[in-house]
């Protein structure tokens, strides 16, 4: 009820949340979120972007076979590798961690130790892919009981929401239209600004407002979020709460009880299949050509002879409000991602199968599929060019059904012609269909049979028959195979991607919350994100193989006159899906918490607000969970008698992309074993090099152009308008940041912008404005999420975890630029290398320590992070040098100024007004940081936890 009263605008997010009365005064305005992503690309933008997503070089080392295989675990040796450094890694451990084992030594002094029994929550244990795999199997045997322990979060419920919410609008609007003394005007509405749920709530929400004795003004800058339920004792908003609160807890009723049936009737039917025999199906959701009739008729549109896809990427508004989601299911024996499914009924697979399992029937097409049509797709065979070049799995089916896996199910009409002849099918004895054994695919057997391939091997079978192939994947092949999981939907990676990233982006509420629940943990969260990109990776990574193999040599440009990338029935779906995975995982980095930022001339970036640095700021804002901000770390109860979890952080959405972004192996069934027992290494880094160095890098240097989101200003005012997530694969890595990511639609006075519609990426040529508005590039600010915490093991963390991921796990076989990026020595230390002849060098000198600081960075273009940070201990230094502070320049001085309490000049500060000012400035915390870093490549460079200056052992 709460998903479908949000959806509705019966509740807000703050009265799902916290399922309490709250008032929350917004001092500053809050700006409204946008986001990269388009809904509804075309084929020619989706080709366009597929053919700019991975650069020439790391094409050619794909297919040049730079993705490695192995037959050991390198993520766990890798990994493991820092408990060299007990420190370091006891470092990693926070209480975040602990807390998603429940562990009651919480807040203790030494709890983040690694021996004993704390030894289990190091990273290297569990916070990669070999975790989410212990995981996987023990909720396979979950399964195996028939326990579904799905919450449900998936789009599909748009739907069912519209359906409710015409019912709320209706019962409400006449309900109270006639009632007295209430704060709602019904004389505001009108043919173009009907009466809504939403709309009633907004005026009530206005009205405590007024009766409140706020500002005028206040109102559009504070948030009352649960009128509905704020104790008041104005007459006028008492009996309005009495009045939508009565017919709000009647509709409630009806509508929880219809819920309950619909509910039980989808389990029953569930259950009733396992009664008669039948297994999950966890490949039901993916298998197009059994769908119910209803699916082709909001799915593909007829231009003459041939059938076209309608919405291919982003589903359009009339498949949304016909719910075309509904109907992707061939099974009630899957584990679906939406609660109202299956509502339907039965799918044609349960049909069949309960024939074949009693009757011992198989269903026949009337008429023949055309299988000419996409002969050359049916007929791939990658090792024409080498005959090593496999394809990384085995494709499952056989005949008819192995057509259909090599061609895009909006083609599978395209094989007769007509929808309707898809389901005109008839049942006939498996004798019939499946005779004697045979030797040879497509020899004759005599008497009007070929030889054909099926599940049961080469049968001769009537020529003129065609078997109805219908998708099978049992608990055992759980994430095994991309089409075959729990919780998904989508015919192809693009689809079932995108409703991941659908259900990540939009439940939060409803994932990250407690809801009153005293057994919630933030576990439930962290595994919930978790189980989601790993899905996401497991496209990823099937589709960088399979990338190596098909356009090796050029094989599927020459077959098809293009690459297998740009190719709908290629991999033109997984390089959509590829793009998007990276960008959401890349994006949790720079979601910003909910709080106050301003903008830090000294920074120049956006930052939460603290009392250090109150007078840096100029420009402030709000940004609210409502608007895609997230806590970041765990919320705690502290009012009963002991405290509960009330929501978790979005920490675990960065710990989980930490992971899934950099760790490589790679967990799939369907390979050739015998030929080869070694599994495939790749990850994000393998196809997204440069973009990957740069997010790990910017992390490590607290840059946030290299990771946070876009604030976006007014062309002319410059004031902030809006904000933005980034395109972090910025289509081909041509150095999009937030400066250059974003144009916009305005509204205009005369010649002056004035408010803003629509924006629109960089990069998209298709988008136009409304009659009357003007285009205008969006200049952006970088947003830093979060604040720059004063205790050093919270202020590393994020940065700490970037190194050990990027360190351990971002080096492979033809790249370790990420190592030597990071590269930082002290001189004259045993680790000290020589930089390459063309290399520019920085350096850095603690004038406390004497320790002078080294690194380099190559004239590539490239993000250097030990350089970033080396520069700015140079300059910090500089600011308190005598021998340096006077030759500085009029900017270097302002921005010395600002990290120098006091009014002491710049051009007269000393070592000693620095050591005054130490314990809180950012030197410190900087000294420290590149401490660390080189502790922690020192291990994986050289294998060694000694990182002494001297050259000495131990």
């Amino acid at each position: 009820m709460d998903r479908l009263e949000l959806l509705a605008g019966v509740k807000s997010f703050r009265e799902v949340a916290d399922g309490a009365y709250i008032a929350q005064d917004v001092r500053n305005k809050s700006l409204e979120r946008t986001t990269y992503f388009k809904p509804g690309y075309t084929r020619e933008e989706a080709v366009e972007l597929a053919q700019k997503l991975v650069p020439p070089e790391v094409q050619s080392a794909l297919t040049g076979g730079a993705i490695g295989k192995t037959d050991r675990n390198p993520t766990a040796g890798r990994m493991g590798m820092l408990a060299a450094n007990p420190d370091i890694e006891a470092m990693l451990i926070s209480d975040d961690v602990r807390m998603l084992f429940k562990d009651p030594r919480l807040g203790a002094a030494n709890s983040g130790a690694v021996s004993g029994p704390g030894g289990a929550y190091a990273l290297r244990h569990w916070a990669n892919a070999k975790g989410v795999q212990e995981r996987i199997k023990a909720m396979t045997e979950q399964t195996k009981m028939g326990l579904d322990k799905a919450d449900y979060y998936d789009g599909a419920i748009l739907r069912l929401a519209d359906e409710f919410k015409a019912q709320y609008d209706k019962a409400l609007c006449e309900g109270l239209r006639n009632v007295q003394n209430t704060a709602f005007d019904f004389s505001a509405f009108n043919d173009s600004n009907p009466c809504s749920t939403k709309a009633l709530i907004g005026q009530l929400r206005e009205a405590f407002a007024y009766y409140s004795q706020m500002s005028p003004y206040a109102y559009e800058r504070s948030v009352i979020p649960t009128p509905l339920e704020m104790e008041t004792f104005e007459p006028i908003l008492v009996e309005s709460q009495k009045a939508m609160n009565g017919l709000l807890d009647k509709l409630r009723q009806e509508f929880a009880q219809e819920l309950y049936k619909r509910i039980y009737w989808g389990v029953a039917i569930h259950e009733v299949g396992h009664t008669l025999g039948l297994r999950h199906n966890f490949e039901a959701s993916t298998d197009a050509l059994n769908f119910p009739q209803e699916y082709w008729q909001l799915r593909v549109t007829k231009n003459g002879d041939k059938y076209e896809p309608v919405g291919l990427w982003g589903e359009t508004k009339t498949q949304v409000a016909a719910g075309l989601r509904e109907y992707q299911y061939s099974s009630v024996m899957d584990y679906y991602a939406k609660f109202n499914m299956p509502w339907l009924g039965i799918g044609l697979y349960d049909i069949a199968a309960i024939k074949y399992a009693y009757a011992r029937t198989v269903e026949v097409f009337e008429k023949n599929p055309d299988l000419t049509k996409f002969a050359k797709y049916i007929d791939i065979d990658p090792r024409e060019v080498s005959s090593d070049n496999l394809p990384a799995f085995k494709e499952r089916g056989e005949g008819f059904g192995l057509a259909l896996r090599r061609v895009h199910a909006t083609n599978y009409p395209n094989f007769w012609g007509n929808v309707d002849d898809i389901y005109k099918r008839r049942d006939v004895p498996i004798s019939e269909v499946i005779g004697a054994k045979c030797a040879t695919e497509g020899a004759s057997c005599g008497d009007g049979k070929v030889c054909k391939l099926f599940y049961e091997g080469l049968r001769c079978s009537p020529k003129d028959l065609t078997m109805v192939p219908y998708r099978f994947g049992g608990d055992e092949l759980t994430f095994g195979l991309p089409t075959v999981a729990v919780w998904d939907d989508g015919v192809d990676s693009f689809e079932i991607v995108n409703n991941l990233r659908e259900t990540y982006e939009n439940n939060w509420i409803f994932a990250g919350y407690w809801h009153q629940d005293p057994t919630y943990w933030p576990t439930n969260y962290g595994n919930w994100v978790q189980m989601n990109f790993y899905q996401m990776r497991n496209h990823f990574q099937w589709w960088a193989i399979n990338y190596s193999v098909y356009n090796k040599n050029d094989y599927w440009k020459n077959r098809f006159g293009m690459r297998w990338e740009e190719d709908l029935n290629g991999g033109l779906p997984g390089a959509m899906a590829a793009h998007m995975s990276f960008n959401v995982m890349a994006s949790t980095f720079g979601r910003p918490e909910p709080a106050n930022y301003g903008y830090n001339w000294m920074t120049m970036r956006y930052e939460p607000v603290d009392q250090v640095n109150r007078n840096n700021y100029t420009t402030q804002f709000m940004l609210l969970e409502e608007q895609g901000a997230r806590p970041i770390y765990a919320n705690w109860d502290y009012n009963g008698y002991q405290p509960v979890v009330t929501a978790s952080g979005s920490i675990y959405e960065r710990l989980a992309a930490f992971q899934m972004l950099a760790d490589p192996e790679t967990r799939f069934m369907a390979q050739d074993y015998m030929a080869d027992s070694r599994k495939f290494l790749v990850n994000y880094a393998s196809v997204f090099r440069n973009e990957v160095r740069e997010l790990f890098g910017g992390l490590m240097a607290n840059n946030s152009e290299k990771y946070g989101w876009c604030v976006l200003t007014h062309p002319t005012s410059r004031q902030p308008i809006a904000f933005a997530d980034r395109d972090f694969s910025g289509l081909g890595y041509n150095g999009q940041n937030c400066t250059n990511s974003y144009r916009g639609c305005f509204t205009m006075d005369g010649a002056n912008p004035v408010k803003l519609t629509k924006t629109i990426a960089y990069d998209d040529t298709g988008e136009t404005c409304a009659n009357g508005e003007r285009l205008y590039d969006l200049a952006g600010i970088s947003l830093e999420p979060e604040p720059m915490y004063t205790f050093p093991t919270t202020r590393f963390r994020i940065p700490m975890l970037a190194a050990y991921y990027g360190m351990a796990l971002l080096v492979d076989n033809y790249d370790r630029s990420f190592m030597d990026s990071v590269r930082l020595w002290i001189a004259g230390d045993k680790y000290q290398i020589t930089p390459p002849p063309d290399a520019e060098v920085a350096t850095c000198e603690d004038l406390f320590s004497g320790r002078i600081y080294k690194t380099y960075r190559m004239k590539d273009g490239g993000y250097y992070p030990a350089y970033d940070l080396v520069s700015q201990c140079d300059f910090l230094f500089s600011c308190y040098d005598p021998a340096r502070n006077g030759s500085l320049t009029d900017e270097e001085v302002k921005e010395c100024k600002a990290y120098a309490r006091g009014t002491t000049r710049v051009n007269e500060l000393t070592l000693e007004d620095l050591a005054n000012d130490y314990l809180f400035h950012p030197l410190q915390f900087l000294i420290g940081k590149l401490e660390l870093i080189r502790a922690m490549h020192s291990t994986y460079e050289w294998g060694s936890s000694n990182y002494s200056y001297d050259g000495s052992e131990g």
